[in-house]
């Protein structure tokens, strides 16, 4: 609901026209009428360039993430869940060496700036185009990206968080217990 999936289409669209080698595929389910027709356009407009693939289980997430260079984590500008947030979705884009797209107030943009296109709710659906088609078009940068993402999904890796969990969940068993 708070995603921007239709300004994702608008830039998607837009790098499909201008970008011959680029291919999208888009996963999820949606009973929305406008932007299945919107997918039925693109699908149209760019025979095997661009896949609707609807609702994807989690190995054929894994399998389209693994195939990408790019992932999309765009908020609505408009969306009241204008929060601090640490989605997941972009921790498996670095995990598989994809470079995410976000535009969200998110946690962490220090370490993600070394690998990720950063957008906050003023900047443009044409600024995020410009920027993504300068990477289609220096590939070694794009590539340095990816290889950043993977570096850094260690990070977030359950094994350099473990000692936290452990502690929290043993904080919150003495506090239980307390009581």
């Amino acid at each position: 609901m708070d995603r921007d999936i239709y300004g994702m289409m608008d830039i998607c669209s837009a790098l499909l026209k201008k970008f011959q080698e680029v291919h999208v595929t888009i996963g999820g389910s949606t009973s929305e009428k406008d932007l299945l027709e919107k997918f039925d356009i693109l699908t149209k407009m760019y025979p095997g360039r661009f896949f609707y693939a609807g609702y994807l289980n989690r190995n054929e997430v894994i399998q389209f993430t693994c195939d990408a260079h790019f992932g999309f984590f765009l908020i609505d500008v408009n969306s009241p869940y204008w929060v601090s947030c640490s989605p997941n979705k972009i921790f498996d884009y670095l995990l598989y060496g994809v470079a995410p797209i976000i535009r969200a107030n998110i946690e962490e943009k220090e370490n993600l700036k070394k690998c990720s296109l950063l957008y906050d709710q003023n900047d443009s659906k044409e600024k995020i185009i410009q920027d993504i088609g300068y990477f289609i078009e220096n590939r070694e940068q794009l590539q340095k990206f990816m290889k950043e993402a993977k570096k850094i999904s260690q990070l977030y890796s359950f094994e350099s968080v473990e000692e936290r969990y452990s502690l929290l969940y043993q904080s919150v068993i003495s506090s239980n217990n307390e009581n």
